[in-house]
């Protein structure tokens, strides 16, 4: 009930009780109606808050989320750090290494640390598993950016990361975790793609999932030259820690099938009591490039910002096309002086359409305006 109305009904209610009230906005009872009536409004609006918003999974949001969110078993993702695999070749074999006494740091003063005990190979080269020391994103470096040892150890010499780092995420917002929650919400547990896909996103610092399997075709050739055999998988995963990737496939994967996948992670299982050979790839990144003609009056720069948000945000082999792309002007900007807009994409800045699949395994990291 509006304000308004709470109002009205108070006022009506006292003309049945005093003949001849007028309700004056000068007169002291109409003011103690209008009074009680505020009051009443304010109960009503608390009282959608947290009856109808926080027991509504598309509006819910903070601390209300996670309780509603629980009912279906699905947890807001915390906060992580980033990991990855540090290499040195010309250390000193037989140096033991304690959890966290090796201190690595880049060029800009990220540091990390080792996380399991190490002994130097025979051969003066080791695998160190490294973590980074803060949460969030800044741990996710390119490779060959871990360079120096911050803490010096008597037989380990030089070393870098070979492979770019992943994992490192902030605590997910009511946005990620919503998108997340309509995904997968009353999802069964089995070996489908949608489960495997569920699992992986349970990682945290994931960001993306595409997987494509061949169940029955002698060959399967993807759109990205990809030739898949018979009985085969590949899982294309954006973000989180190479390890924590390979151990949630590892719980769905059927691994007597060919996986594909230019990572490689050894998974020990406690049934064969053995490593299994968990593979899977990244995403290769992409450039879009965008232009749009309008028709009436926008706000170009906010409009500029949308589409960039649009394009990074989208998923791995998603479909970019200009009436999502428009979706998201018309919805977060002032259009009420706009009669219309075309939004048209490319790979090569040249060849522009309104619809652009990307290939398999394809994610958009760099965006530029054409502005020709």
């Amino acid at each position: 009930m509006r304000f308004e109305d709470f109002l009205n009904t108070l006022n009506e209610e006292v003309k049945k009780e005093f003949t001849g009230y007028e309700a004056d906005i000068t007169d002291n009872l109409y003011k103690i109606n209008f009074a009680i009536a505020r009051g009443l409004n304010k109960i009503e609006e608390e009282r959608q808050i947290l009856e109808v918003k926080n027991n509504d999974v598309y509006l819910v949001e903070g601390e209300a989320q996670d309780r509603l969110y629980a009912q279906d078993f699905v947890f807001r993702k915390e906060e992580s750090k980033a990991k990855g695999y540090w290499i040195t070749k010309n250390s000193v074999p037989g140096t033991i290494i304690q959890p966290f006494q090796l201190k690595l740091k880049t060029n800009s003063n990220i540091t990390f640390a080792n996380i399991e005990k190490v002994t130097i190979e025979a051969n003066g080269t080791a695998k160190i598993l490294v973590e980074c020391e803060e949460f969030g994103d800044v741990g996710n470096i390119d490779k060959e950016k871990l360079n120096e040892i911050k803490t010096p150890i008597l037989g380990i010499n030089t070393g870098t990361n070979e492979l770019k780092f992943d994992g490192g995420a902030d605590r997910e917002n009511d946005f990620e975790f919503r998108k997340r929650y309509l995904r997968f919400r009353g999802q069964y547990s089995g070996l489908t793609k949608d489960d495997i896909q569920k699992q992986i996103y349970m990682v945290k610092g994931i960001k993306g999932v595409q997987l494509e399997e061949n169940h029955n075709k002698d060959e399967k050739v993807l759109d990205n030259g990809l030739v898949m055999q018979q009985k085969s998988f590949i899982a294309y995963v954006d973000g989180g820690a190479d390890r924590d990737v390979a151990k949630a496939l590892s719980l769905k994967v059927n691994t007597s099938i060919h996986l594909y996948g230019d990572v490689e992670i050894g998974v020990w299982s406690e049934d064969r009591q053995e490593d299994e050979k968990i593979k899977f790839s990244r995403p290769s990144d992409t450039k879009i490039y965008y232009r749009y003609v309008t028709i009436g009056d926008v706000d170009r720069g906010n409009v500029d910002k949308l589409i960039n948000d649009y394009l990074l945000n989208s998923q791995i082999g998603a479909i970019i096309s200009s009436y999502l792309a428009e979706r998201e002007i018309k919805l977060n900007t002032d259009d009420s002086r706009l009669i219309s807009i075309e939004v048209e994409f490319s790979k090569d800045n040249i060849n522009f359409q309104s619809v652009l699949r990307l290939l398999t395994g394809e994610k958009v990291r760099e965006v530029e305006k054409n502005v020709g």
